[in-house]
């Protein structure tokens, strides 16, 4: 499975970097992963009386990505694993404590030389890897090779590469054939090679240790978020539960299919390429939360009372969806004094930007030395522009924003902001849309706060918090809710 210098991939194949790649290549080094499950606690995340279990947040995980292509990575990187386990038992292959130990103090001893700090301990440390873990990948590695010596005919003395590891395994996989399936994984199986199987609960594993944080807390917060906003509505039926959802999808079956961005593709063939379906997008969280915060909206603010709120917060929907100026930007790095890390002074960089301007008298001259001369790469290749922003924009300092309101069209600046300084191009002002523009915006912000409200985010905690979650301290356990309508 791995040469000896291949220490990337002994690290990290058990937290799935790069599963298309493991077990036979090495992945690259990846940050520490989120955080295990506490010891004897079944609890992920909590908010009140509210709680998720991870058997829910597995249930989720999978439903989302159980045969997404990450999912199906991580499915096939398992049916490896549980291939070479099977046939190295067949075949009366073995690896011994000392032949393992022995493997582990080489590999340290590659890594001391080569300059790691703390050598693998360090690196597991690091990589958030428990030895175990890292011990019981190891092993398979090594039974990986050996089966690869053995189908190759070679002497126990002579090295297998990465690439004849590959080839082996590709080779028994497609002997045996790879079937992977599709959640709910009913059978508790999410994929067969022969006469070895998967269990979505591995996979769901390796998923939650593989997801970006936000992923997850993502994932817990709707769960929580769902429950709180169910509560609000106790009266709905099944039938009408199921019929808000419908909705819901036509929605966004609209939105998707008349977008340009993907040439008229229909929605079903747009979710098969994420790994879902129609049916599996009606049971998420999030779609659901969607309609039913639309629905109480709806059901609690007539066109009066949607009005009446714009009124009544008039600056805040001014601010965030009223009027706005068209700008763009030549940004150069600087600071008070030059150093290491940033070689101009903000006197140099007025200097600059104002001879650089000289004699720049239209929009399109100064896209072209934005393009040319910014500094700041998410706006550079579109010619400096940072488009059409509203008082309330965090684009650029709130004082500075406020000027441009005033500004004269044409020329501005340079003005210091961040960690560097800006010449702008102040194009037209555009006036506060009319109302049937501006309402749909001021139904997005009362469906925004009520789920604010619904779930504040103060009250949520998760397994991810430093300190995870003490059982200890939770409140009374709460009465089952009301059964959800199904979608």
């Amino acid at each position: 499975m791995l040469p000896g210098s291949a220490i990337a991939a002994v690290l990290l194949a058990p937290l799935l970097a790069a599963p298309s790649q493991a077990p036979a290549e090495a992945p690259q080094p990846v940050a520490a992963q989120a955080p295990g499950a506490a010891v004897g606690s079944e609890l992920a995340a909590r908010a009140g009386v509210d709680r998720v279990s991870f058997a829910e947040l597995d249930t989720l995980l999978l439903e989302r990505f159980g045969t997404s292509e990450r999912g199906r990575e991580i499915a096939g990187y398992l049916a490896q694993r549980a291939l070479i386990a099977h046939l190295a038992a067949e075949a009366g292959l073995s690896v011994s404590d000392a032949e393992l130990e022995a493997r582990v103090l080489q590999l340290d001893a590659e890594m001391q030389k080569g300059g790691v700090e703390g050598g693998l301990a360090g690196q597991l440390a690091e990589q958030g890897i428990e030895p175990a873990e890292f011990r019981a990948t190891l092993r398979l590695a090594i039974l990986h090779e050996k089966l690869t010596r053995r189908a190759l005919g070679l002497p126990e003395s002579e090295a297998v590469s990465g690439d004849q590891q590959q080839i082996w395994i590709d080779a028994q996989l497609e002997r045996f054939g790879l079937e992977l399936a599709a959640p709910p994984f009913e059978d508790g199986i999410a994929a067969r090679v022969g006469p070895v199987s998967v269990r979505a609960a591995d996979l769901a594993l390796l998923l939650r240790q593989g997801l970006e944080m936000k992923e997850l807390r993502e994932a817990l917060m709707q769960l929580l978020l769902l429950r709180r906003v169910e509560a609000r509505l106790p009266g709905l039926t099944a039938e009408a539960y199921a019929k808000l959802v419908g909705e819901e999808l036509a929605r966004r079956r609209t939105e998707a299919e008349s977008d340009p961005r993907f040439q008229g593709a229909s929605f079903e063939s747009l979710l098969a390429a994420q790994g879902s379906t129609i049916e599996r997008l009606a049971l998420d969280p999030a779609v659901r939360i969607a309609a039913l915060s639309t629905h109480w909206i709806e059901r609690e603010y007539d066109d009066t009372a949607v009005r009446a709120a714009y009124e009544k917060d008039r600056t805040f929907y001014e601010d965030h969806f009223g009027a706005a100026v068209h700008v763009r930007a030549i940004f150069l790095a600087a600071a008070e004094s030059a150093g290491p890390l940033v070689k101009r002074t903000v006197a140099e960089a007025d200097r600059t930007l104002l001879e650089l301007t000289e004699g720049c008298d239209s929009p399109e001259a100064f896209a072209v030395l934005a393009a040319q001369h910014s500094e700041d790469s998410a706006s550079r290749g579109r010619g400096g522009e940072l488009g059409h922003l509203v008082r309330a924009t965090r684009t650029l300092p709130k004082e500075l924003t406020a000027e441009l309101f005033e500004a004269e069209e044409g020329l501005f600046g340079p003005r210091r902001v961040g960690n560097g300084v800006v010449m702008l191009w102040v194009g037209a002002k555009r006036p506060s849309p009319p109302w049937e523009t501006m309402e749909p915006h001021v139904r997005r912000e009362l469906r925004r706060r009520f789920l604010m409200e619904c779930l504040p985010p103060t009250e949520i905690q998760t397994y991810l918090d430093p300190g995870g979650l003490n059982p200890a301290r939770l409140p009374a356990t709460p009465e089952k809710p009301a059964p959800r309508g199904e979608g």
